[in-house]
């Protein structure tokens, strides 16, 4: 949603002018309180915002666009438009190497921005910029703005975006005589309906509001509210389509008495009915409409400014119920100072909007405010209070997705007079405050003008910032849900053989993170165990695992690792049973010499690679073929005591190499003697493979 400041074709006189003349910084006149506000009936005054609350934790990240296209040093995001997570376009302007002015769009594809210009070939005049964009879908966009033609006069023009190329196109000519013309805002609906409106002169000096609606192959251009700007200075400042059936564009014009008076038209499929909004308000003849948002065919939203009978500015609201509409002032407890406009509006439903602007307050301080409406009643409350040190703050837009999540996007003045740009993030209960552009900004002067969310979970702010030269810069910044992971477990059972799974649980972010394993053995990383699974081997027996999992996303990284594991089993569990009877109670140890452990453990290297079999016959150790062929002696004559052990050592050796080892009854017929019947065919059925 593009921001929708006080506009400089309303030849207000303020104390800020715009960027080349075009772009208003609206800052009102600080007045002496010269009258009583009173409240309205159906306003509230809401609790004051929470800065860094953290409710809904959420990850932005700044970036510059448009550096390799912006030689001129002067670029700013005037709008965005993001339909998903993975795709957004922002459309702004840029000054070229020679100082000339031309249109930009970056598209987002969900972890990078590109950059490109566009009206490239219209824009011969070298002043051109976007202050609309609009996507119904990642394959349909349209970007909306005004160029300078080789005559020097300004015309309107959209932009189309097929998923793949822009299509740049002139509208509203036929009409523009006067030379100057815009497109100021845009909404698609779909792929086969947009409506664009703005602004054209017929004769110089005399402005009418212009739509152009597209219909899937063409734009058709028309004026509206042709009856009402008597006075010959009218625009359309914002366009809402809920459908083809369905929109309202909100402007201003001139009546007869070159007072300035807001306006609403609506589209019902066929034609566009225009009528005055906020009249009996607008006692001091200056009011617009700066924004209007529908959620449904009945009910709409358009919040704009008024002045009363002192010459103070108000906010306020007209409600649509599908017949009529209903205006309000809003922001009425806020503003001691005297002054008071909407920027924006957003509804997600029928019972919730946010309506947000700026106010001064009893000091002559410009503050940031929301109103909210519940389905009866608004609820205005000041936001980034902590933040707006230097008294200077607004709200240019807002984008909510739904009851319990909206984000204003704006900017206010730290305690060192430089202006930041802010969002303000709602959760259903609080507003949570936060600087954005904070790193790019080192010339201190920067904000944001257009913020869209697509879900709870993503969005996007577009603005500017002022580099260390004093360089206006555009920026980014995109809104991510951080990591979370909760717990990590281990599924299987710890023995040598077994495949073991990682198991993570809780996790979370947007978008959503990829996974990495890091498995362990007695805390330190196993080499190569890098997956979601891991086979325990023999070198594993008797060690504890465990497992590192570390989720990864832009938004952020977060690792943990599981409690280790039950010590590893060897492959064949039986074997506990028997060994326990055999040796329980015995402090035997057994002695053997270097030589003797070498060989043996040259031995059970030799049988794990050759799948050959270990044989104890009448206390002497062989080592045989796969075939049994072959038998070669180690002359180890052990005792029966010595026997014993050495049979639990072997069987240890043979778990821990992956051996294959047979016992026979023949072998072990000494070590039987004083066994239990029971212990005793444990032990003689013992027969290992591997």
């Amino acid at each position: 949603m593009e921001r929708q400041p006080v506009t400089s074709e309303m030849k207000m006189s303020t104390s800020e002018g715009w960027t080349r003349g075009r772009r208003l910084t609206h800052s009102f006149s600080r007045a002496v309180l010269g009258l009583l506000l009173s409240a309205l009936a159906l306003v509230a005054v809401g609790p004051t915002s929470v800065a860094g609350a953290s409710s809904p934790a959420r990850v932005w990240s700044d970036q510059e666009i448009a550096a390799a296209l912006n030689l001129g040093s002067y670029a700013e995001v005037n709008s965005t438009s993001c339909v998903t997570p993975t795709f957004c376009v922002a459309g702004g302007f840029y000054a070229d190497s020679a100082g000339r002015y031309q249109s930009f769009v970056a598209t987002w594809n969900g972890s990078t921005w590109s950059d490109q210009e566009i009206a490239a070939t219209l824009n011969a005049g070298g002043s051109s910029e976007v202050y609309s964009v609009s996507c119904s879908s990642s394959t349909f966009c349209v970007a909306g703005g005004s160029y300078e033609d080789s005559a020097s006069h300004f015309q309107s023009f959209v932009s189309t975006w097929n998923g793949s190329t822009w299509s740049d196109q002139e509208i509203a000519s036929s009409l523009n005589l006067g030379g100057n013309s815009a497109a100021k805002s845009v909404t698609c609906s779909s792929s086969t309906f947009c409506v664009a409106g703005g602004y054209y002169y017929d004769t110089p000096g005399t402005s009418q509001s212009f739509v152009a609606t597209w219909n899937g192959g063409t734009w058709s251009v028309q004026e509206i509210a042709a009856a009402l700007n008597v006075g010959g200075n009218s625009l359309v400042s914002t366009v809402n389509c809920v459908s083809s059936n369905f929109c309202v564009v909100g402007g201003y014009y001139w009546d007869s008495a070159h007072r300035l008076q807001s306006y609403v038209s609506t589209w019902n499929g066929s034609t566009w009915n225009s009528q005055e909004v906020a009249a009996s308000l607008n006692i001091g003849g200056y009011t617009g409409v700066s924004s209007v948002s529908c959620a449904t065919s009945t009910f709409c939203v358009a919040g704009g400014y008024y002045a009363d009978v002192s010459g103070q500015f108000h906010s306020f609201v007209s409600t649509w119920n599908g017949s009529s509409w209903s205006d309000q002032q809003i922001g009425t407890s806020l503003h001691a100072g005297g002054s008071s406009q909407v920027n924006s509006v957003s509804c997600s439903s029928t019972t919730f909007c946010v309506a947000g602007g700026d106010y001064t307050d009893s000091t002559f301080h410009n503050q940031s405010f929301v109103s909210t409406w519940n389905g009866s009643s608004w609820s205005d409350q000041e936001i980034a209070a902590t933040l707006n040190a230097g008294g200077s703050s607004q709200v240019y837009s807002v984008s909510c997705s739904s009851a319990t999540f909206c984000v204003a996007g704006g900017s206010y003045y730290d305690s060192a007079n430089h202006n930041q740009s802010f969002v303000s993030t709602w959760n259903g209960s609080t507003w949570s405050d936060q600087e954005l552009a904070g790193a790019l900004n080192v010339g201190g002067y920067s904000q944001v003008f257009s913020v869209s969310c697509t879900t709870s979970t993503f969005c996007a702010a577009g603005g500017r910032y002022y580099d260390i030269s004093g360089n206006s810069q555009s920026f980014v910044s995109v809104s991510r849900v951080p990591v979370s992971l909760s717990s990590v477990t281990i599924s299987g059972t710890p023995a040598v053989g077994q495949t073991v799974t990682a198991v993570s649980g809780g996790v979370s972010g947007v978008p959503a993170p990829t996974e990495s394993y890091q498995w362990l053995a007695n805390g330190v990383a196993i080499s190569g165990a890098t997956s979601s699974t891991y086979t325990l081997t023999p070198a594993n027996y008797s060690q504890q695992v465990s497992v590192t999992v570390t989720e990864t996303s832009p938004a952020g990284r977060v690792s943990l690792t599981s409690s280790p594991s039950l010590p590893v089993a060897p492959r064949y569990g039986a074997l506990s049973t028997p060994l326990s009877h055999l040796f329980r109670g015995s402090s035997t140890q057994l002695h053997l010499s270097k030589s003797t452990l070498s060989q043996l453990e040259r031995v059970a290297l030799s049988l794990r690679a050759t799948g050959g079999r270990l044989l104890l016959l009448d206390h002497v150790t062989y080592e045989a073929t796969k075939d049994s062929s072959h038998r070669r002696a180690l002359a180890l004559q052990l005792g029966k005591k010595q026997m014993r052990v050495l049979v639990r050592e072997l069987v240890t050796l043979a778990h821990r190499e992956g051996v294959t080892l047979h016992v026979t009854t023949k072998v072990l017929a000494h070590s039987l003697k004083g066994l239990t019947p029971s212990a005793r065919r444990l032990w003689t059925s013992v027969e290992l493979e591997k």
